[in-house]
C-alpha cells in the first residue's frame, strides 16, 4: 500500500488538504491542491536523479508538449525527506488509439532535451529498469532465467552496431503522455536515459505491440529513423531483461505471458523462430 505524505512534507511544500492518490503508475504519486508529490527511493543515486530531473524540467522550453514543472520547497529545496513536488498538469492518458500522437510529441521532447550533458547519477544507478536498459547496450549477451532465454537469444543474435549519437532521452513514454482539449499534450513521470532518441520511440512500439494490442504497422511511424529495426530490437530486450529481473515477484505465468507478448517485436524485425 502507497505511503501517504507525512505533515511535515506537505507543510515543506505549502501544500495543505487531503491527499489523494493519483491512479497509474506504481500507485506512488499523491495530489494535494493541485502539488503532485512522489516519492523516491533512498539511495543517494535517486537522491541525485530527482535533483537533476527538477533542473531540467524547471526550464526546459515547452515547445508542442507540456511538462509538470517542479515545485521547490519554503526553503528552496527540489526532495524533502524522500519526497519531490511538481504542478499538477490536466490530461487523460490514451492507450489505444493515439499512438501516432505520442511518437510525435515524443520527438519534439527529445528535440527539445538534446545537448544536455549525460548525467553522472546513471553510472550509480541500479534498479531492474537499468539493468534492462545496459542488457540493451552492452557488447555481452544478457543473463536471464530459461523462460526468458530463447527470445532474448534471437533477438541478441540479431544486434549490429548502431552509428547514431546517444543523448538524454525519456526511457518509458508509452504510458506518460496526457492529451487534453485545447491544450499540448504533457509529458510526465521523466525516466532518463542516454540512448539514441529512435531508442526512446522504440520502447513506445514495443510497449504498444506487446501490451496495448496495436498493430505491427505501428512500426511504420519510425521509417524516418535511422537503425529502426535494431532500436526495435533493443526496445525489446530492455522490456524482456526488466521483466526477468521483477519475475520473481510476479505471479506464476507471468512471465511466459511476458515471452508471448514481445514475441510479435521479434517477427515484426525479421527474428522468426528456428
Amino acid at each position: 500500500m502507497s505511503i501517504r505524505p507525512p505533515l511535515s512534507v506537505l507543510q515543506a511544500f505549502a501544500a495543505s488538504g487531503v491527499p489523494a492518490r493519483l491512479q497509474g503508475g506504481q500507485g506512488t504519486t499523491w495530489e494535494v491542491d493541485g502539488v503532485v508529490l512522489k516519492p523516491i527511493s533512498t539511495s543517494p543515486a535517486s537522491h541525485d536523479e530527482a535533483n537533476w530531473i527538477a533542473t531540467v524540467m524547471e526550464c526546459l522550453p515547452e515547445a508542442g508538449f507540456r511538462v509538470p514543472r517542479p515545485i521547490r520547497s519554503v526553503d528552496g529545496q527540489w526532495v524533502v525527506d524522500g519526497w519531490t513536488a511538481s504542478q499538477r498538469v490536466d490530461g487523460e492518458h490514451a492507450l489505444v488509439d493515439r499512438w501516432v500522437d505520442v511518437l510525435e510529441v515524443g520527438g519534439r521532447f527529445h528535440d527539445a532535451l538534446a545537448g544536455i550533458p549525460r548525467p553522472a547519477f546513471l553510472d550509480r544507478r541500479r534498479n531492474p529498469w537499468s539493468v534492462g536498459d545496459e542488457a540493451a547496450w552492452c557488447d555481452t549477451q544478457p543473463v536471464v532465467g530459461d523462460i526468458f532465454r530463447p527470445l532474448v537469444e534471437r533477438l541478441w543474435n540479431f544486434l549490429s552496431p548502431i552509428a547514431g549519437a546517444s543523448q538524454i532521452i525519456h526511457g518509458d513514454l508509452t504510458a506518460n503522455v496526457l492529451f487534453a482539449r485545447h491544450l499540448d499534450p504533457a509529458v510526465i513521470d521523466f525516466s532518463p536515459y542516454f540512448r539514441p532518441a529512435g531508442f526512446a520511440l522504440a520502447i513506445v512500439v514495443v510497449d504498444a505491440i506487446a501490451w496495448h494490442g496495436a498493430q505491427l504497422a505501428i512500426a511504420r511511424h519510425l521509417d524516418h529513423v535511422s537503425d529502426r529495426d535494431q532500436l526495435i530490437a533493443r526496445a525489446a530486450i530492455y522490456r524482456l531483461v526488466t521483466a526477468d529481473q521483477v519475475a520473481r515477484t510476479r505471479p506464476t505465468g507471468w512471465s511466459a505471458l511476458q515471452v508471448a507478448a514481445h514475441e510479435p517485436c521479434a517477427e515484426l524485425v525479421g527474428v522468426t523462430r528456428s
